[in-house]
């Protein structure tokens, strides 16, 4: 396209996080015209349809012209907006959002098709992606099946034999799990599958293998991984409310 910056918004732990940028400097977040950009983007995400805009310097009130209503761009007054959310039928993973000074020209139909094309096939790869994260799931925990989990273990090693990538497997020893997911209360399962996606980096992977509990971390340096699994033993033995014994394999 013919922007000149832009950002992917993604949905993690129910909120919408910046996972690409350009132009909005090292930190998106802390860049000054970020907290307005990321709202029109999420404007996009609430309607679900695309929003078109440009600052109007006539009036220099911060106004956006638009089809069906007006949106304050207050320091994106100079700059033409194009936000398209990644949607299917069905769930809103997320938008992308690009701008550009107006003086460069404003979005066209063109540009908004791109973008549009774009954006429903990534919505499709995302989709198909979460259809991938159900099919490779213990239906009772929520956890990876263990076929799956040895899979990205064997990968993992391989990087760390190429390129010397660091790993740590660490070890949760639970032998109460196994009764309290049989006696009825398998939400359990879940339940921790969700708090252990709060702490653990998306990259993770936590698989059940009665009495322990399994969590690869890759490409995570030793002080990292040694604060993440005390933070989860933590986590576990308030969930359970018992003592969590863990071992921590570095690569």
């Amino acid at each position: 396209s013919s922007a000149d910056g832009g950002f992917i918004l993604g949905v993690h732990n129910r909120k919408y996080v910046p996972v690409a940028f350009h132009g909005f400097g090292k930190t998106a977040t802390q860049h000054p015209e970020y907290m307005v950009a990321s709202q029109l983007a999420q404007e996009s995400i609430r309607k679900g349809r695309p929003i078109v805009a440009s600052g109007d310097q006539g009036e220099g009130t911060g106004a956006a012209v638009k089809k069906d209503s007006q949106l304050q761009l207050g320091y994106l007054v100079y700059r033409s907006v194009l936000a398209v959310p990644f949607m299917t039928d069905d769930r809103i993973f997320g938008a992308v959002y690009l701008d550009k000074p107006v003086a460069m020209g404003e979005f066209g139909p063109r540009d908004q098709v791109l973008l549009e094309l774009f954006a429903q096939n990534a919505a499709v790869a995302l989709n198909n992606r979460r259809e991938f994260e159900t099919a490779i799931r213990e239906p009772l925990t929520g956890f990876y099946t263990p076929s799956y989990f040895i899979d990205r273990l064997r990968d993992t090693y391989r990087l760390y034999n190429l390129h010397g990538k660091p790993f740590a497997v660490v070890g949760y020893y639970l032998p109460n799990l196994d009764e309290i997911l049989g006696d009825g209360r398998g939400g359990l399962g879940g339940s921790l599958a969700r708090d252990l996606g709060e702490v653990l980096p998306s990259r993770a992977s936590v698989c059940w293998g009665s009495p322990i509990l399994y969590v690869l971390l890759d490409d995570i340096e030793g002080p990292v991984v040694d604060a993440l699994a005390e933070k989860l033993r933590l986590r576990l033995a308030t969930s359970l409310h018992e003592d969590v014994n863990m071992v921590v394999v570095p690569s």
